[in-house]
């Protein structure tokens, strides 16, 4: 079992209200739901900082449309669809 670690932060009443009724549900300790939270939201954000990255790293290639490119390549499925149809 990997080393656990204490750490506390400061929450009002409605959101400790909101973490006891999950635990109550789940049949879990307080503890344990903060923990997976903790756990969902750290890796979610590190999920859309890699992502974020990958544009930024985008850009700086030059591998990225500007607002009139992608305006023009919308246009150009409007027209395209029209003749379609």
């Amino acid at each position: 079992m990997s080393k656990q670690n204490v750490i506390s932060a400061r929450v009002n009443d409605e959101v400790l209200a909101m973490i006891d009724s999950l635990a109550a549900s789940r049949e879990r300790s307080r503890s344990w739901i903060v923990s997976k939270l903790i756990e969902s939201a750290v890796a979610k954000q590190i999920e859309m900082d890699n992502f974020i990255q990958v544009g930024i790293d985008e850009i700086e290639r030059g591998d990225f449309y500007t607002q009139e490119e992608m305006e023009a390549w919308v246009e150009s499925l409007k027209k395209s669809r029209k003749k379609a149809a």
